[in-house]
């Protein structure tokens, strides 16, 4: 392999040409996730508390091979006293992983990010990435004569391989029959049952302003919790302008269920390669007694099975009520790469780190009856 060159900006610094080759990247990589899209990066770095995101690009030649952009925690705390880099993220839910072309997932590549980050940015003991899925550039790369590391458990998120001819018996049949019999009440009592989707930056926001309605309407618009992207102005910001970003390429949807003109449940889905991830689920609580969540999520699975272009439905967490649906299980990792000087100082600070095993559990442990 020839030698990789790097380059580092500012996340709300990054010029057009550069954001230009970024999605051109991701198109490029066959299993590029939405957490990678230059749109997603910079409203992180936006919204987050800290907004302290540096990109750094990879290029073999002129060519764009990698990007990894990574924030600078908070004052170092007692039980973090070396130079920490991690992968942001929004929320601990969400992935932390670079942007890599598969030819370069190498050790190589992740000692030359090393030395790069501790020229640019000053000493750097350890560069951390809390949420890496197990098919993750990273640990294909720390795995293939990398630099010293830790993996973690850090739970898991739930999939559903749609792709495979059966999909739907490797769900759980008795969770089926019930929706099944809990649509044939609604479509009785309720009215027709359909579903409406938007997509593309002309109606995204319409989606979007549906969705906070419908979410409101549930528990989480509760007094008691108040966790509804409607009681959270920061936080409704990020997803707008994500999934404004996204639409643009063609990686965004709301859809919500109707009966009867009514709206009964909606979510968010932002699209990677050939999975589109649900981020977000919201249902008016008038209508919990039919499930109305579990019903969006199965007219969505049969709507998704029906596209030749989508491999795989996914979560991103592995909520309680996904247990009733015997979905696949996807390993999430905890990922701390260490640079090599300093080796036995970080190995201290990775002891005396609490594990982290909850990067992609649901922050409420709230079973949603309607899902």
């Amino acid at each position: 392999m020839s030698r990789l060159t790097f380059l580092s900006e500012r996340a709300f610094a990054v010029g057009e040409d550069l954001v230009a080759a970024w999605n051109a990247l991701c198109d490029r990589v066959p299993d590029a996730r939405f957490h990678h899209r230059p749109a997603w990066v910079a409203a992180v770095d936006r919204y987050r508390p800290e907004a302290r995101t540096r990109v750094h690009a990879a290029f073999e030649g002129g060519r764009l091979v990698a990007v990894v952009p990574l924030g600078r925690p908070g004052v170092p705390g007692p039980d973090a006293p070396h130079g920490v880099r991690v992968g942001p993220a929004q929320d601990p839910s969400h992935f932390t992983d670079a942007l890599v072309v598969p030819e370069w997932r190498t050790g190589v590549f992740v000692d030359g990010l090393l030395d790069h980050v501790r020229r640019v940015e000053g000493p750097c003991d350890v560069l951390r990435f809390p949420a890496v899925p197990a098919d993750g550039a990273l640990l294909q790369a720390v795995g293939e004569g990398g630099p010293g590391h830790v993996r973690r458990p850090a739970g898991a998120a739930r999939v559903v391989d749609v792709s495979h001819p059966a999909w739907a018996r490797r769900l759980s049949s008795r969770k089926l029959r019930n929706l099944d019999r809990l649509a044939r009440r609604a479509e009785r009592e309720l009215g027709s049952l359909s579903l409406r989707t938007w997509r593309g930056l002309r109606g995204m926001d319409d989606g979007f302003d549906l969705f906070t309605t419908v979410e409101g309407a549930g528990w989480k618009g509760d007094w008691r919790h108040l966790s509804a992207l409607g009681y959270r102005p920061r936080e409704r910001r990020f997803y707008g302008e994500v999934l404004r970003g996204l639409a643009a390429h063609g990686e965004a949807r709301v859809d919500a269920l109707f009966a009867g003109g009514r709206p009964l449940a909606a979510h968010l889905a932002l699209r990677g390669g050939d999975t589109w991830y649900l981020l977000k689920i919201g249902y008016d609580e008038q209508y919990r007694r039919w499930g109305p969540g579990g019903l969006l999520l199965r007219r969505f699975l049969d709507a998704m099975a029906s596209d030749p272009s989508v491999g795989r439905v996914h979560l991103v967490t592995a909520p309680a009520w996904a247990d009733r649906w015997h979905m696949d299980h996807q390993d999430v990792t905890d990922l701390w790469i260490r640079a090599p000087a300093r080796a036995s100082a970080v190995r201290s600070t990775l002891r005396s780190a609490a594990p982290s095993r909850t990067a992609v559990a649901p922050r409420a442990a709230r079973v949603a009856a309607g899902s």
